[in-house]
């Protein structure tokens, strides 16, 4: 549970983004690749990204109170929900 009010404070507005969630694969490899070269990563992080999700995270780092409004479904069964994440839900 969290102290924060959900109000919205006249002079701090709560910036709201509309888009897709998305994952970022991020690997480390130990020298660039050239063309057509297999290659070993050292290392493998997933992590939210995409446009939304990096612009929000920006207004967050600068102060401003985001949100982010976006469908999320299962693959499985092509159901869509719209959904309003909390800053809290994420780790």
């Amino acid at each position: 549970m969290t102290s924060r009010s959900n109000k919205v404070v006249p002079g701090h507005p709560i910036v709201l983004g509309c888009g897709q969630l998305c994952l970022d694969y991020l690997v480390t490899v130990p020298s660039f690749p050239v063309p057509d070269q297999k290659i070993r990563c050292t290392s493998f992080k997933v992590q939210g990204g995409g446009n939304t999700g990096n612009t929000l995270t920006c207004a967050a780092r600068l102060g401003l109170a985001s949100r982010i409004l976006a469908k999320v479904s299962t693959i499985l069964t092509l159901l869509f929900d719209l959904v309003l994440v909390e800053p809290s839900v994420i780790i």
